[in-house]
């Protein structure tokens, strides 16, 4: 013969709803931490017109909570080197994104530098977005051609 156990109701449904709660709050707390992430387009770096110089360009599809970006730049291809070359106001949303660029300019020429992108959160925090990208400075190829035009006089 079994015996059956008997739980006192309200203590069960309590424990029942409490967990329910505890887990959708866990669950929805998750779901937003994975929708709030931002959308990398494109990160990039090509030299310059100008000796020096270096274009960094990248594009975002979305902005969720995000309040600025870090370029960070290297002479070496190692992320614990790099230094902060310019922080740029974020200019999308959390549905919208937006396109960026940054001339780095003072670079020694025909040297190689190393980029990376980093997001700054509303809470301050920083977060790696992208791999490294690299560019070659400019070099002092800047070069003056005059050119002798033969001067014409219209005659009447």
């Amino acid at each position: 013969m079994m015996k059956s156990v008997r739980c006192r109701a309200i203590p069960c449904r309590r424990q029942v709803a409490l967990a329910l709660i505890l887990g959708l709050t866990l669950l929805l707390a998750t779901r937003s931490e994975v929708l709030a992430v931002v959308l990398i387009t494109h990160f990039e770096a090509s030299p310059g017109i100008g000796p020096g110089q270096i274009i960094v360009t990248w594009g975002t599809e979305t902005e969720p909570n995000t309040a600025a970006f870090q370029v960070r730049r290297s002479e070496q291809p190692d992320v614990n080197t790099a230094e902060l070359a310019r922080s740029v106001p974020k200019r999308g949303s959390a549905t919208t994104g937006a396109e960026y660029g940054y001339i780095d300019t003072g670079r020694t020429p025909d040297q190689r530098y190393y980029y990376w992108l980093y997001e700054v959160r509303n809470d301050g925090t920083t977060h790696l977005l992208t791999s490294v990208v690299s560019a070659v400075a400019s070099g002092n190829t800047t070069t003056q051609r005059r050119m002798n035009l033969p001067f014409v006089r219209r005659v009447r």
